[in-house]
């Protein structure tokens, strides 16, 4: 056990030093340049930034996060009875469904981002939100399947069969044993798909055809500019979750 808090303290330790105090350094610093050890100036303008209405930082954290809530929704919707009915239905080449379910993580990304660019293109749905969120849902909703699955298949349905057979009406056996069960899995998912839709970049970028502002894009726009001060801020914002 006091290995396993000391590999424990290591790794916080890691993070804090290594990842986090460097940027928490970059959005109080003016000037900080090599080889300096610390900053040579500080200022406040990435924190001030944060709560301009005038700038595109809280407007993208309002996107990232309705993005992100829009495709939860809709994994739970789509990933929840596909992963039941694949749990109980009984076949032999199991292996089959599984590679169909997975086929959207086999392949590169890109092509997959490119490929739903040209379909949706066509019924007139790109450079939006519609098309963000179909394309992070279909990069998403292999995990939520996959994690239910885990779920269900340590649920013992006996419970939901007893009550059905002692009269209880399938919406109470839903809410009352069912759902009960299934819950912590289905947060665990829900938290898992909303950290993959908060992060997309490459897929955001092309589907909202660049006028969709996330924290991602903002991310890269500030690195690319050499704002390593707003970048750390957003950057921040962005592993808050």
């Amino acid at each position: 056990m006091r290995r396993y808090r000391l590999l424990a303290t290591i790794i916080v330790c890691y993070v804090v030093v290594l990842i986090i105090a460097p940027l928490v350094l970059w959005t109080i610093s003016f000037r900080w340049h090599f080889p300096n050890l610390l900053p040579t100036h500080y200022g406040t303008r990435a924190w001030t930034t944060v709560f301009d209405s005038s700038k595109n930082i809280g407007s993208a954290i309002l996107n990232s996060l309705g993005i992100g809530c829009a495709v939860v929704m809709i994994d739970l919707l789509i990933g929840v009875p596909i992963a039941n009915l694949v749990q109980r239905i009984k076949i032999v080449r199991r292996w089959i469904i599984d590679l169909i379910i997975l086929f959207p993580l086999l392949i590169p990304p890109l092509a997959i981002i490119l490929g739903l660019y040209s379909a949706l293109a066509r019924l007139n749905l790109v450079n939006g939100v519609v098309a963000t969120v179909i394309a992070h849902v279909v990069a998403s909703v292999p995990y939520m399947i996959i994690i239910v699955r885990a779920i269900v298949s340590n649920v013992d349905h006996r419970y939901a069969e007893t009550a059905a057979a002692l009269g209880a009406p399938p919406h109470q056996v839903l809410y009352h044993i069912t759902f009960p069960l299934l819950a912590p899995g289905l947060l665990i998912g829900s938290l898992f798909v909303f950290l993959i839709s908060w992060s997309q970049y490459l897929s955001t970028l092309l589907m909202g055809g660049g006028r969709l502002i996330t924290l991602p894009l903002l991310m890269i726009s500030y690195a690319a500019a050499g704002d390593y001060s707003l970048m750390s801020m957003v950057t921040l914002i962005q592993i808050g979750p």
